[in-house]
């Protein structure tokens, strides 16, 4: 019944401490009266058996749980009624996530609202053509919600309205961003995410160095002792390889971060990746080959990456 009522309804929260008491009455009473003299508290019942309790679920939990539901609906459910609704009566100015708790909301509304935090460590975001999927505010990098990992300062900053769709901080499929950048922005950069955990620099790193030796790490500082290994060292011209592919990747990715910064221009990953091939290339022409029987450093990496 509890169930029936709270997917239909948002109901208060004395509801449920009504039914608690009810049912803690049982528990010691073996009536519905008063649960007086109880020797152990209701919430230490609904504990974990683990933890001492009886493993019984508090009811307000269910309803935490129903409303949950109603925000997986309304962004899974494009064809309900009650969500076209939603979209076209109470978020057709501000989405989901902007949108303020005010008290002339519905109830359903507010509970929904009352959620943000629990919601946005759950969701996830396919961006597509990133029509749909808030730039500010929806799950889609690694980073989390940009809103709360750079600042609220920050959509003033890059001049990307708080409700801005992902499409619209892109032209002709490149990420439109302008030359000054502020404070908060900057923690975006941070060595772990260019190098290289971001898509973008893993597009560089990741094809090229696991062409030579399997499963190259993400993530800097894994990366280097990864190439420092005792048996990725034993091959030492495997190794050479290795270390120019890491240095020259390094060196593009920063450079490429510096052109966006100072003069707002990107280059898409594939002619990074000719630039990162022709680079290595160039200097692997002045490495002799280690005797006059053995190939030179150029042929190995032809090897591993035919020209």
């Amino acid at each position: 019944m509890v169930n029936f009522w709270s997917a239909v309804f948002v109901l208060p929260q004395t509801f449920y401490a009504k039914i608690d008491s009810l049912c803690a009455a049982f528990l010691w009473r073996n009536h519905t009266g008063s649960a007086s003299g109880a020797r152990v508290a209701w919430k230490d019942v609904c504990k974990p058996k683990a933890e001492g309790g009886l493993g019984l679920r508090p009811l307000e939990e269910f309803g935490t749980v129903f409303t949950l539901k109603r925000v997986w609906i309304f962004f899974s459910s494009s064809g309900s009624l009650w969500v076209d609704w939603l979209k076209n009566h109470v978020f057709h100015r501000e989405g989901f996530w902007s949108l303020s708790y005010y008290p002339r909301l519905s109830p359903t509304v507010r509970s929904m609202l009352q959620l943000h935090h629990v919601v946005s460590e759950f969701m996830r975001c396919e961006v597509g053509n990133g029509g749909t999927a808030s730039f500010w505010f929806d799950h889609w990098t690694r980073l989390g919600p940009l809103i709360l990992f750079a600042g609220q300062n920050t959509p003033r900053s890059l001049r990307i309205r708080k409700n801005a769709k992902v499409i619209e901080a892109t032209r002709n499929g490149e990420w439109l961003m302008p030359a000054a950048r502020s404070q908060e922005l900057q923690r975006l950069e941070t060595h772990h995410h260019l190098f290289f955990e971001c898509e973008y620099s893993s597009a560089l790193w990741q094809p090229c160095a696991s062409t030579v030796w399997p499963l190259p790490p993400t993530y800097i500082h894994s990366a280097a002792s990864w190439i420092l290994r005792p048996q990725q060292a034993s091959n030492s011209s495997s190794a050479v390889i290795v270390k120019l592919v890491f240095q020259s990747s390094v060196y593009l990715i920063w450079k490429e971060r510096n052109a966006r910064i100072f003069t707002a221009t990107s280059t898409p990953p594939q002619v990074l990746q000719k630039a990162l091939d022709r680079l290595i290339r160039d200097r692997l022409l002045s490495f002799p080959a280690s005797t006059p029987s053995s190939p030179s450093m150029l042929e190995l990496y032809f090897s591993f990456c035919p020209p």
